[in-house]
């Protein structure tokens, strides 16, 4: 990763364009380190997608066959936060093996995380079950997977995440939807009333899920 992006960098220079460019780029956190982050900084890169998939260890193993070292990505945002690049994150709050004590804990380590560094709303933060794969064959063996032609999707294994999620796409449906219908991403302030949004939403989200601090954060 190091080597690819000083090739970049390099190319960039020797067209006078590094540093002009705003650069986006998809990236694991596993293949980074400070110093490559800094490079590709110095080439123009502003945002890395990254990812996380979960803050929750056992949700990344269990469920979704992957391991990430937390203690590595968080030097690798922070790194990022120190040469002015924004980490934007995807994140699956909602699967179907997901428990009210798991909802917790993985909203404090969004918390911790960086909340803002999630762009999706938690409504939306929902895996999305594709025919033929993997994790279509653990949901259908578990008995909770509903099937359509070309479509899939998941019911809960706990009562109370499904009564949780249920009253959270309930919010969604009355409080944001007629909102984001209304906004647009030409008109500045548009983007302010979606972050209010979305600092609605978790703050109903941490608040019904009883973590007070969070909620006010």
């Amino acid at each position: 990763c190091r080597q690819r992006a000083q090739q970049l960098l390099h190319g960039l220079t020797d067209r006078g364009l590094a540093g002009v460019l705003s650069l986006s780029i998809n990236v694991r956190s596993a293949t980074l380190d400070a110093g490559t982050v800094g490079i590709l900084a110095d080439a123009g890169v502003r945002t890395m997608l990254i990812g996380v998939e979960s803050l929750s260890d056992d949700t990344l193993h269990r469920i979704y066959g992957k391991r990430q070292d937390q203690a590595h990505l968080a030097d690798i945002i922070q790194a990022a936060d120190q040469c002015g690049i924004t980490t934007v994150a995807s994140y699956i709050l909602w699967h179907p093996w997901q428990t009210v004590a798991g909802i917790r804990r993985e909203l404090a380590a969004i918390q911790a995380f960086g909340r803002h560094r999630i762009p999706q709303f938690m409504a939306r933060s929902k895996l999305l079950v594709i025919p033929g794969t993997v994790i279509e064959r653990q949901i259908r063996r578990a008995g909770l997977l509903d099937e359509a032609p070309f479509e899939r999707r998941f019911r809960f294994a706990d009562p109370g995440v499904h009564a949780l999620y249920g009253e959270l796409a309930a919010w969604f449906q009355h409080e944001a939807l007629p909102v984001l219908s209304s906004l647009s991403e030409d008109r500045a302030g548009d983007i302010t009333s979606l972050a209010r949004l979305k600092i609605a939403e978790w703050q109903w989200l941490t608040a019904r899920a009883g973590l007070a601090g969070a909620a006010g954060a």
